[in-house]
């Protein structure tokens, strides 16, 4: 039985050879880094018109969720800069209050 290795080629032409997902040419690492990369390509392609969407809680993912949220918005020019960065100051008061 052969094992598929992974194809991902670092900068020094090397290839990360770890154990690759079943019928695709990359672990996991890889997989999810190329994920994220196709997803941020996306975003500054075209711009989504969806409003932000926030949530109030001090869970850590939540307002990291939140963080990125506003994030994506700034870089795909649906909000200002100087309403993110009103939207990130209330994102830290309702952790630390």
């Amino acid at each position: 039985m052969t094992v598929q290795l992974c194809q991902h080629q670092f900068s020094d032409h090397t290839t990360c050879e770890a154990v690759a997902l079943r019928n695709l040419p990359y672990c996991k690492w890889h997989r999810t880094a190329n994920d994220r990369i196709r997803r941020a390509n996306r975003v500054t392609r075209q711009p989504r018109k969806r409003p932000i969407s926030l949530t109030v809680s001090k869970h850590p993912n939540v307002v990291q969720h939140n963080v990125q949220q506003v994030i994506d918005g700034m870089l795909s020019g649906r909000i200002s800069d100087r309403r993110a960065g009103v939207l990130l100051y209330a994102i830290a008061n309702t952790v630390y209050c």
